[in-house]
């Protein structure tokens, strides 16, 4: 999952907890956390996960915690947890196949006043 702020951000999904400061992308233990699995809530019907967004351009190795929540009607719906962010809707949603069986879907959300954050996931079925 990747995702580009209108204001210049860029950052990436890793696993919960992740910290690059602890463990640098070039350290063998990083791609453990390159994934992260979705969780199914059968009283709401809906996918659900935290994980971490990694800002490439903060200098600084900031991490933030998101959460994500999956309707199986097709909604996307982002928190932010570290900014004690509100619920926001992905708009335009576009789903692609990918080639190798992966749903690609891409979406962005509006931040009045601070631009538009632009979303791609890369979603794989492991179990349902």
């Amino acid at each position: 999952m990747t995702a580009r702020g209108a204001l210049g951000f860029t950052h990436f999904a890793m696993a919960q907890g992740y910290q690059i400061e602890t463990t640098p992308l070039h350290t063998p233990a990083a791609p453990q956390s390159a994934t992260f699995a979705l969780g199914y809530n059968a009283t709401s019907d809906v996918f659900t996960g935290d994980f971490t967004e990694v800002f490439t351009d903060r200098g600084n190795g900031d991490e933030d915690r998101t959460s994500l929540w999956v309707a199986r009607g097709g909604s996307f719906w982002l928190r932010s947890v570290t900014w004690s962010g509100s619920w926001l809707q992905l708009q335009n949603v576009v789903c692609y196949a990918g080639p190798q069986n992966q749903l690609v879907v891409t979406g962005s959300i509006d931040n009045p006043g601070l631009g538009s954050d632009h979303w791609s996931f890369v979603l794989v079925r492991d179990a349902l």
